[in-house]
């Protein structure tokens, strides 16, 4: 009940002689027995009950302390709501309420039993809804207080504004934090125990568990127990030992949350933090390494052990097996689990169906060691499985080598020397069993066997210069053929892939001498007296060697000349050319070759000296030679013809101008001719040569530029009767020279030296 004298603020029975002492508290007159209100006091009152009430029409007070019980017949819950109201009555409603009241001695008393029967009446309409409001307190709370005030209008005529709450609601309410002590859980599968502990947070997550919250708050100390057995229930039930150790956080611990919180819905209270402390550090066990072992087993038709070298991957699938299977050393029983599975899938293999059927057996090995790895919890993550076997080593990759081996030519006797150097892996040992019964070391000689027989068969059909032309010229293309004979034969022979060839031309006396011989520049220089005539004429000749004549191998060869006397082979090659070319200009008129022109020369070049030189070459050396250059040089009244300390030799003047301008024609001829040569030389990449040409020519330019310079000053002395259409040095001349050595320079400034030889 609240306090009286709160209430006596807005209404109170009074004495008849009462006064009220504001306007806005009126005075309301009632006859008891009737239940009559009357408008004014009666003169005569005796006899009858008459009853005052004071009413203020203005006052608004707080009433504090009504506690109305609500009972729910079906579950025998009971909660107790606290209502704290404000209270007022309006002008016009104060008789209402007198007629209301009346029959109660005290109007407080009267007002809160309506209170109290309208929160009944509330909870048997909701009951009527299936709505059970000790359950459902704080979802229903705003209708009750609408109803509250709906009820005091119509019934009273008074305006009340209730403060509804749960006795004790802000108390109760608060976080709730538990925990327990170690205590003992089992899983599916271990039968030990495995001991536990939590600490806990119980929150109250909303209106719709308050009231149970409330309710239960005196039941909280008993949830230790719940949580403790619920816990226990789920472990036996729903988890295994793996699970316990490794997916604890993913798994356990959420299905644990979710389950304790069904069972705290009904105390009003639901999972705010949970930590567990597991202790599971003696049952857990290290990761497994690489396992390394080898088993020895004996095979068919064998005096020996073979061995088998295993490396072995495990992963821990279920630590619960492992632990039922009380292995102590993993290790050990791995060991001796390929030892017994080697010895079952090997026993009846001999050499040649171990290799033929290495790769299905290390398939059937894995295969039961996997099946008696699951027994204890363990998976079979990686297994290699190799028997020592000399065999096997072909299929990882070998490597052979002939050294070095002579093949004969086409010619008996010329033979050359090559050395074969092979790379390879078997890749498949089903059909080449006939070739590995005698061992690797004999498969491998047979491999040799076979490159050198179809060597030799195809060096035996190959002439010399063909064969030296590829090893030593640049020409490969025989070793192409070889190499692509040698790779059909052995892949379909030997089952081979990655097969790598290499074939390596070996030097021998002659071909040393060759290379000798082919990178030399001869050359001879000789004079002769043409017919008719008694000037001496001198001449110099430049060539190259450019191989062995296809038909004269043997000649080449008779020859014997060894490679560090390749100095005394060209000198005797110099002497019979030189022999042969001189025989060869003297019988050539005089006048011819003492005004020859550069077409003269050239033709001189081209239908007599080469030739000549070529035929020697051939028949006496067996060589082919190239890039033929003849120059004449200076004769001794040519010599005589130049300048000396500023004045010319006493040899008739006349003569001395002829004699100039047949240098500087000779000269101009010769830079053709070199020339020509630089070219020649470059056409078959012989930059090194070329490069020395290339210097006689710059030498040269220098040299025809004095001579025209020398020419001219002659032409000034004489004066222009002693000149003619044959002597004269013209401007054109002059522009000549001038063009001729601006060009010369500009070339060479042109084309980097690195460029066109780049060998040196």
């Amino acid at each position: 009940m609240t306090k009286v004298a709160a209430l006596d603020r807005v209404v109170k029975l009074v004495d008849s002689d009462y006064k009220p002492s504001y306007s806005k508290e009126k005075i309301v007159i009632l006859d008891f027995k009737k239940g009559v209100l009357l408008k004014n006091k009666p003169l005569i009152s005796f006899g009858r009950e008459l009853r005052y009430y004071s009413i203020s029409l203005e006052r608004s007070v707080e009433c504090e302390g009504l506690v109305c019980n609500v009972r729910d017949i079906e579950t025998k819950q009971s909660i107790n709501i606290k209502i704290d109201y404000d209270i007022s009555c309006a002008d016009g409603n104060q008789n209402q309420l007198v007629k209301a009241i009346y029959k109660r001695d005290n109007p407080k008393i009267a007002i809160e039993e309506y209170i109290e029967q309208w929160v009944k009446t509330f909870n048997k309409e909701k009951r009527k809804a299936n709505i059970n409001i000790t359950n459902t307190f704080f979802e229903e709370k705003e209708a009750l207080k609408a109803f509250i005030i709906n009820k005091a209008m119509s019934v009273l005529g008074l305006e009340i504004h209730p403060f509804i709450t749960l006795e004790g609601e802000l108390e109760l309410l608060n976080l709730v934090k538990q925990s327990s002590d170690n205590f003992p859980i089992r899983v599916t599968d271990y039968e030990h125990n495995i001991f536990i502990k939590y600490k806990i947070g119980l929150e109250v997550p909303n209106d719709s568990y308050k009231t149970n919250a409330i309710l239960n708050y005196k039941k909280l100390p008993k949830l230790r127990i719940l949580i403790k057995n619920e816990i226990e229930k789920f472990m036996i039930k729903e988890v295994k030992l793996h699970q316990l150790c490794f997916e604890f956080n993913s798994f356990i611990k959420p299905e644990i949350i979710q389950k304790l919180n069904l069972l705290l819905k009904s105390y009003g209270r639901q999972i705010s933090f949970i930590n567990f402390d597991l202790q599971i550090k003696d049952l857990l066990v290290p990761e497994s390494p690489l396992i390394t072992h080898v088993s020895k087993c004996k095979i068919k038709e064998s005096p020996t052990l073979i061995h088998i070298e295993n490396r072995v991957l495990l992963s821990l699938i279920d630590i619960g097996r492992f632990r039922r299977s009380n292995i102590e050393n993993l290790k050990y029983w791995l060991e001796k689990k390929l030892d017994k599975i080697s010895q079952e899938v090997f026993f009846e293999r001999d050499r040649i169906d171990l290799i033929r059927n290495l790769d299905k057996d290390k398939l059937l090995i894995q295969e039961k060691l996997q099946q008696e790895s699951q027994k204890i919890g363990y998976h079979v993550k990686h297994l290699a499985s190799l028997p020592d076997l000399d065999e096997l080593t072909l299929k990882l990759g070998f490597k052979l080598d002939n050294g070095s081996s002579s093949f004969r030519t086409s010619d008996s006797r010329v033979e050359i020397k090559l050395n074969v150097a092979l790379n390879a892996k078997v890749s498949d040992f089903n059909g080449i069993e006939s070739h590995l019964k005698d061992g690797v070391v004999k498969f491998k000689e047979k491999i040799l066997q076979i490159s050198n027989d179809i060597i030799e068969q195809e060096i035996r059909e190959k002439h010399p210069s063909d064969i030296y032309k590829s090893a030593f010229e640049g020409e490969n293309y025989i070793d192409n053929i070889l190499k692509a004979k040698i790779k059909e034969a052995l892949e379909d022979t030997f089952n081979l892939i990655d097969l790598r060839i290499s074939i390596l031309f070996l030097d021998t006396d002659l071909s040393d001498r060759m290379r000798e011989l082919l990178a030399a520049f001869p050359s001879f220089a000789f004079s002769v007296v043409p017919n008719k005539t008694s000037v001496r004429l001198p001449y110099k000749i430049s060539y190259k060697i450019t191989g062995v004549d296809k038909d004269k191998y043997n000649t080449f060869q008779n020859n014997n000349f060894k490679a560090d006397k390749v100095d005394s082979e060209i000198e005797e090659i110099n002497e019979y050319l030189m022999e042969a070319v001189t025989k060869r200009i003297r019988d050539i008129p005089g006048g011819i070759l003492l005004n020859s022109s550069l077409l003269d020369l050239q033709r001189l070049e081209n239908e007599d000296i080469k030739p000549v030189m070529c035929q020697v070459a051939k028949e006496v050396f067996g060589l082919t030679v190239g890039a033929i250059l003849i120059s004449r040089l200076e004769t001794e009244l040519e010599k005589a013809s130049v300048l000396k300390h500023g004045e010319f030799l006493e040899l008739g003047t006349k003569t001395e101008i002829e004699i100039a301008a047949t240098n500087k024609a000779m000269l101009m001829e010769r830079l053709s001719l070199l020339d020509k040569q630089e070219k020649d030389l470059l056409s078959i990449g012989d930059k090194k040569g070329a490069k020395k040409i290339k210097k006689q020519i710059e030498e040269l330019v220098n040299k025809i530029a004095n001579y025209m310079d020398e020419y001219s000053e002659m032409n000034k002395t004489l004066g222009p009767a002693n000149k003619n259409e044959n002597s004269t040095i013209s401007l054109g001349d002059y522009l000549l020279k001038n063009k001729l050595l601006g060009a010369h320079k500009g070339s060479n400034n042109q084309t980097k030296e690195g460029d066109i030889y780049e060998e040196e």
